[in-house]
């Protein structure tokens, strides 16, 4: 009979070991799940950054396309203010 004790004990203490295992790799699980959450929670805010960065670039692009068409055309403006110049000295020398 002491050997059944001595064998079912062993196989509690294999049990308990088993167990205590078990419940050392859940909560090693658990804590590199939360990490892993808090990451993935910081890269949202990092791409809800970059989108709103990248809309006020749109917004800046949008904004530097009108500002060169308005420089463009008072460019126009201006060359043909230099040729009437030009035609009005070649006028007023004769």
């Amino acid at each position: 009979m002491m050997k059944k004790k001595s064998k079912k004990t062993m196989e509690q203490k294999i049990d308990d070991l088993a167990l205590a295992v078990g419940r050392g790799f859940k909560e090693a699980y658990d804590r590199i799940d939360a990490r892993f959450d808090a990451v993935n929670d910081r890269f949202e805010k990092v791409n809800q950054r970059f989108d709103q960065v990248n809309e006020r670039l749109d917004g800046i692009e949008d904004r530097l396309e009108r500002v060169e068409t308005k420089v463009t055309g008072l460019s126009g403006r201006v060359d043909v203010l230099e040729e009437t110049m030009r035609l009005v000295r070649s006028k007023l020398s004769m």
